[in-house]
């Protein structure tokens, strides 16, 4: 009986999901972790549906990065690594309230799940964290980390030359400040967008730049969550 109330039940089609999943995040106020795309700006927002609209809360600070018919995308909750990926559609609003939105187009289905699965990280403020690929001679300043992969600037005009996509890279580290080396595997280019490319970064797994870096990613966590503490308390 149950295998046949199986094929008897009628699937969700994909829009009543994104929308069920939508509603149930503004019902309960859940915060989540905005992602512009092709910007290294990461925030924590609220969001809300109306008049078929995704309305996102501007955090403070926000100022630039939106671009209407850019995109914008998060992992959902507690949800095995779903992800929405949503059109802008007004880069900003000003409510009556006097707080600051944008407005997004409702997504008709989940998005494919970006190449680096693991939470990132914005580490923009930090001007002493560097990947070091000696082999090249490169010293690249790391605008975004996660356990698996890291964005760094480069000068655009040398890409070419020196960065072969797909070409693992050894020796390299990361090096925070003078003091923390974290030695890699290998570090291989995987995308490249303007002035920034995309690394998947190995790490022995046994090994204490392991550790060290776990260390490094969690003291991130820790400083994003008091942020939003912030942010949240700034909003009431």
């Amino acid at each position: 009986m149950a295998k046949l109330a199986n094929l008897l039940r009628i699937p969700v089609r994909p829009e009543r999901e994104v929308l069920q999943t939508l509603a149930a995040l503004e019902r309960n106020k859940t915060p989540i972790r905005v992602e512009i795309e092709n910007n290294n700006t990461r925030f924590y927002s609220i969001l809300s549906i109306k008049r078929g609209l995704v309305v996102v809360a501007k955090p403070p600070g926000l100022k630039g990065g939106l671009d209407r018919e850019g995109f914008v995308r998060f992992k959902v909750p507690d949800s095995d690594g779903k992800e929405l990926r949503m059109q802008i559609t007004v880069p900003h609003f000003n409510l009556l309230s006097g707080g600051y939105v944008f407005l997004c187009s409702v997504p008709k289905a989940f998005a494919d799940s970006s190449l680096r699965g693991a939470e990132r990280y914005n580490t923009g403020r930090f001007n002493n964290l560097f990947l070091f690929l000696p082999s090249i001679k490169g010293h690249f300043r790391i605008t975004d980390i996660s356990e698996s992969g890291c964005k760094v600037f480069i000068d655009s005009a040398a890409m070419g030359d020196v960065l072969e996509m797909g070409k693992p890279i050894s020796p390299a580290s990361i090096t925070v400040g003078s003091k923390v080396d974290i030695e890699l595997r290998s570090a291989t280019p995987r995308s490249r967008v303007k002035s920034t490319v995309g690394f998947e970064l190995r790490v022995d797994a046994d090994g204490p730049s392991n550790k060290y870096l776990a260390h490094f990613l969690k003291s991130l966590e820790a400083a994003e969550a008091t942020r939003l503490k912030a942010d949240q308390s700034e909003e009431k």
